[in-house]
């Protein structure tokens, strides 16, 4: 004896369990694209755009390039940034992003902006003082042991 609105046994045609998976993940999906349609569009490409962006740009520069942090030593070192918008000071302890191939000269040429940097300056990590062809990944990871703070400073001997 039948009951109504009981279970079908196994085997019986019909809808099959795929059929039921297909119109559920079918429902979802039309219920996400009217949602996203149909909601605010100054959120809605901030959230689907701009988000995403953001953190796929900051992983990318994570992953292919080293940070370092450069300190100057003294204010009359400290490049002109006057023309910048925000940026107009040096602060010393600044993270700059250099690929694996930069040299000392070429992390020179980008702090003070490709303008010629002061006589005599030198960059440093604990104790230790690069040359201007030094590769500056190789030369911190065997003389600053992994540790990424640079020093600028003028030598006067």
């Amino acid at each position: 004896m039948a009951f109504a609105g009981a279970a079908a046994p196994l085997g019986v045609k019909g809808r099959s369990v795929f059929a039921g998976m297909r119109s559920f993940i079918g429902q979802r999906l039309g219920r996400l694209y009217d949602s996203f349609y149909y909601s605010q569009s100054s959120t809605k490409y901030v959230m689907v755009f701009l988000f995403p962006a953001g953190i796929f740009y900051t992983r990318f520069r994570a992953d292919t390039k080293l940070g370092y942090h450069v300190f100057i030593n003294e204010e009359k070192l400290y490049p002109d940034y006057s023309q910048n918008y925000f940026d107009t000071k040096w602060t010393n302890g600044r993270k700059v992003y250099l690929d694996d191939e930069t040299t000392v000269e070429q992390l020179k040429a980008q702090i003070y902006g490709g303008k010629a940097a002061p006589e005599n300056v030198k960059v440093a990590c604990r104790g230790r003082v690069f040359e201007d062809a030094d590769n500056v990944a190789m030369a911190v990871r065997a003389f600053c042991k992994r540790d990424p703070r640079l020093l600028l400073f003028q030598d006067n001997l």
